[in-house]
C-alpha cells in the first residue's frame, strides 16, 4: 500500500507485516533486521557457497523496544494491538505511545522493512 494511501487510513485499520527475515542479537533484547547484500538470485546462489554467510546479509539493529515492537509483527495484530502490548510493557513511557509506534513503524516503512495491509 502506498504511503500516501497508509496515512488517511485510521491506525486500528492497519495490520503491519514483516518484510525481511530477522534474527535476535546473543543478548536476546534486541534483533537484527537481514536484508541479503546481493540481489540477484544467480549470484546469490554463487556467494552462498563462496562467502562467509555473515557477508550475505547486510545488517540493521534496532534498539531493545524498537525490537519489542518488530518482534510483535506477525501479519495479524493491527497498529492499534502493538500500541497496547507496548503501552502495557513499558507503561513509564505512556505519553504519546500511539505517536512513537506508529513513527518507528513509519521509519520501517520506509526504509522497506515493513508493509501495511488494511483490514
Amino acid at each position: 500500500m502506498p504511503r500516501k494511501a497508509a496515512a488517511t487510513v485510521p491506525m486500528n485499520r492497519l495490520i503491519p507485516r514483516s518484510r525481511v527475515k530477522v534474527d535476535w542479537l546473543p543478548t536476546g533484547d534486541r534483533l537484527e533486521l537481514l536484508i541479503p547484500r546481493y540481489s540477484d538470485p544467480l549470484v546469490r546462489r554463487v556467494l552462498q557457497r563462496l562467502a562467509r554467510p555473515e557477508r550475505l546479509w547486510v545488517r540493521y539493529r534496532l534498539d531493545p523496544r524498537a525490537s519489542r515492537i518488530y518482534s510483535l509483527i506477525d501479519g495479524y495484530r493491527t497498529v492499534a494491538d502493538l500500541v497496547d502490548i507496548y503501552r502495557e510493557t513499558y507503561p513509564e513511557d505512556c505519553a504519546q505511545v500511539s505517536g512513537r509506534v506508529m513513527g518507528l513503524l513509519r521509519s520501517l516503512e520506509a526504509q522497506g522493512f515493513v508493509t501495511f495491509k488494511q483490514i
